[in-house]
């Protein structure tokens, strides 16, 4: 019987390899690698920055009620992980004088400080300690007048008085960005001279009641850093 033609075979195509552009993916890697490495060069150098914080100063005084401080400072970040600062606080306090009219029962405090600090480099996290002395002036008022006390200045409404403390500072840093910086801190200070001319005796009290001049006290604060 007769052969029946073979029909011809139709060619296979060869399957088609689509190479995708990779140039976009090495792109971000090369920008990813630039951002750290500037945030890198940022921590190695020298960093100014100024701060603002918010705390509560205590004295170890029973009649002494802190109605809480602010602050700000302007300092430099060190590449060698020292810092150097210099600061002003205001607080504010009031006295309760005990029913004896002719004390002071507001007490406006000025802290001009400078300081030093070294920071233990924990990637964000950088604790801190270090030392500081302190300028303060002390404002006296709201004194009730009592026409009795003859042996008091009744024309004295306010008093200033003048110390100088040193003390020591410790906390705790935290980095959000290379130029935002989160922090808390504790602060204490201790009186090594002071002018205070206020007398006690005059004001119905002992001879020997120990003066805020004298004493030592710390301060809380919750502080902000934007650094250049």
């Amino acid at each position: 019987a007769p052969v029946a033609p073979v029909a011809p075979v139709a060619p296979v195509a060869a399957p088609v390899v689509v190479i995708e552009d990779k140039a976009p993916v090495a792109k971000n890697t090369v920008e990813i690698e630039a951002q750290e490495e500037d945030s890198t060069v940022s921590q190695n150098k020298d960093r100014l920055y100024v701060s603002g914080s918010v705390g509560a100063l205590n004295y170890n005084a029973a009649n002494v009620k802190s109605n809480g401080a602010i602050g700000f400072g302007v300092g430099m970040l060190l590449k060698s992980n020292w810092g150097v600062e210099g600061s002003y606080t205001y607080s504010n306090h009031s006295i309760d004088t005990f029913w004896q009219p002719n004390l002071y029962r507001d007490l406006n405090q000025h802290d001009i400080g400078a300081a030093a600090k070294y920071y233990f480099n924990f990637g964000k996290l950088k604790p801190f300690a270090g030392g500081m002395a302190t300028y303060i002036l002390r404002r006296y008022s709201d004194r009730v007048i009592n026409n009795y006390a003859y042996f008091v200045n009744n024309y004295t409404t306010s008093e200033e008085t003048h110390s100088l403390n040193v003390g020591l500072a410790g906390g705790l840093d935290f980095e959000i960005s290379p130029n935002i910086v989160l922090g808390a801190g504790l602060d204490w200070s201790t009186n090594i001279a002071n002018n205070n001319g206020i007398r006690f005796a005059n004001y119905g009290l002992p001879e020997n009641t120990k003066a805020l001049e004298e004493m030592d006290y710390v301060n809380f604060k919750l502080s902000a850093k934007i650094t250049f």
